[in-house]
């Protein structure tokens, strides 16, 4: 790559139509005809390979640093702005033009003006009531990187202005530098006729997002055009989604409200939401009470492969990320010295993520495929986790297994589910099953479990039937679920967990409730020795 280029060109992308790809593949092919140093830096879109192939240099920030405050967007093309520039000086290169989105070149003459011989520091053109345009621009890569005041934060930003220009400008006076500024009078005098600017499909304030903490659920008001297909709502900490509609007809004007499944996990959300405007061609995003764009779940790339499946997963994650849905009163249960975890029924592996974060080995057993796919695409990177195709069950062999692809929670080896009840669309397979001493002999590296979470979706009877005492022993700690519980079934777990030495707490889950648990269809134990 030549190091010798005098001029960059900086441009700022953020996909705001369906044709922006195209525009911006245009306005590249018409810069092709200049000697510069192309550094293309987009924010929450990983534009294609092609468009890429143009550039010198392609920088990609994947947070979208906009929240419902107006003009918050300044802060993602300040940010955008700074890390251009800092490559350029890295590159040794000088002076740089700079342009955004929304802009169509079509004809390249008039950049040659912006440079007015390299008699000022930053040559630009008045935007609204501003006599700067951060918009576009020709400029001295040192003079913004040594005058400009960059942000990071929206608060840090409109502690000085909500408008950037006004930011800069604020700069520009505090050094007086303001006579080393050139701005043409208005776009059209800057860009020339033959280039267009101002093409955007939608507004960042298209769309009027909010929760309402007292109601606890969220509002969407459309201010632009009317809008038919999915719309998605995601939890930013963790980047899961909480709720999911397709096909949704939203009219300009209309507000709505939104009230994801399980409604309360709302009130666990760390950092805020967003809400997805899912267009044919592309999408529109607003987000809601997000406090640090940099505070996120340490294993969120790890949730990328399924975030916009069509599982709602947030409130699994939010219950078991931190354990939490096993932390309660009647529990005193420590994970201080755990040092390894064997999680039978992991589904996504929310079970074991306070595991995996902490680098504790940990072993995800699960029967269903959709499942284990989605786990080995998540966690099999890391030599502390390992993950097992299995149905644990009173043989080893093939044995049938009943799953459903829209709710792989209750995937199970029973016909019905864990309740009793049958539940269409519930597909038999054959799975590769396994007995608990198969797997605690073959499969677990130490000769010890410190905690073993069971969720098995009523295969748990038979797991006690068929462990040995040996292997039971082997178990320090374990989190026991109890399903369809017909004639008192689970006392034959707790009978065996006694003649082990066991003690153990039993709780109520989900909707049963009552007080005589042994009694209830389902519920939780913990046990230990």
């Amino acid at each position: 790559m030549m190091t010798d280029i005098k001029n960059g060109f900086i441009i700022t992308y953020h996909k705001s139509s369906p044709n922006s790809d195209d525009m911006l593949r245009d306005t590249l092919n018409a810069l092709s005809q200049m000697n510069i140093y192309i550094v293309l830096c987009s924010h929450s879109y990983d534009v294609p390979n092609d468009i890429i192939a143009l550039c010198d240099f392609y920088i990609y920030q994947q947070l979208n640093i906009v929240d419902n405050r107006k003009y918050s967007h300044g802060v993602a093309e300040s940010n955008l702005i700074e890390l251009g520039l800092q490559h350029l000086k890295w590159k040794g290169v000088s002076w740089t033009f700079k342009t955004c989105y929304d802009v169509s070149i079509k004809d390249v003459v008039p950049l040659y003006d912006w440079i007015k011989n390299y008699e000022y520091y930053l040559v630009t053109c008045h935007w609204g009531d501003c006599y700067i345009g951060t918009h576009s621009f020709f400029a001295n890569v040192d003079f913004l990187l040594n005058n400009i005041k960059f942000y990071r934060n929206i608060d840090d930003m409109f502690n000085d202005s909500n408008i950037l220009e006004k930011c800069w400008e604020k700069s520009i006076e505090s050094g007086s530098f303001k006579n080393k500024i050139y701005s043409y009078k208005d776009k059209k005098s800057f860009f020339g006729d033959n280039n267009i600017m101002d093409i955007v499909a939608y507004k960042y304030d298209d769309f009027s997002f909010w929760y309402s903490i007292d109601e606890n659920k969220f509002y969407c008001t459309n201010n632009g055009n009317d809008f038919m297909g999915n719309v998605m709502i995601f939890d930013y900490y963790s980047d899961l989604c909480m709720y999911r509609i397709d096909n949704f007809v939203h009219n300009s004007g209309i507000t709505m409200w939104f009230v994801p499944p399980f409604q309360d996990s709302i009130k666990l959300s760390k950092n805020g939401w967003y809400i997805e405007y899912h267009y044919k061609n592309h999408k529109v995003r607003v987000n809601y009470g997000i406090k640090d764009f940099e505070y996120r779940e340490p294993l969120i790339k790890s949730f990328n492969t399924f975030r916009h499946s069509k599982d709602m997963k947030y409130h699994e994650y939010s219950e078991l990320s931190e354990f939490d849905l096993y932390k309660n009163e009647n529990f005193d249960l420590s994970l201080k010295n755990v040092r390894n975890y064997v999680d039978l029924g992991a589904n996504f592996g929310f079970g074991s993520v306070y595991f995996i974060r902490n680098k504790i080995k940990c072993y995800l057993i699960d029967a269903d495929r959709y499942n284990v796919e989605i786990l080995n695409n998540a966690y099999s990177k890391s030599s502390l986790v390992k993950i097992y195709p299995y149905a644990v069950c009173d043989k080893d062999g093939i044995v049938d297994f009943y799953s459903d692809e829209s709710a792989s929670v209750v995937s199970s080896l029973f016909y019905l589910d864990a309740n009793g009840v049958y539940l269409e669309g519930r597909k038999k397979t054959e799975v590769e099953g396994i007995t608990p001493n198969t797997l605690i002999d073959k499969y677990i590296d130490e000769d010890y479990i410190d905690l073993m979470k069971i969720d098995i979706e009523g295969s748990e009877y038979s797991f006690f039937e068929t462990i040995s005492d040996i292997n039971l022993k082997k178990i320090s700690k374990m989190i026991i679920e109890f399903h369809n519980n017909e004639n008192f079934k689970v006392m034959d777990i707790l009978i065996k967990l006694s003649k082990n030495d066991f003690k153990f707490k039993l709780d109520n889950w989900g909707s049963f409730t009552d007080p005589f648990i042994v009694g209830n269809k389902m519920g939780v134990i913990y046990a230990w020795r």
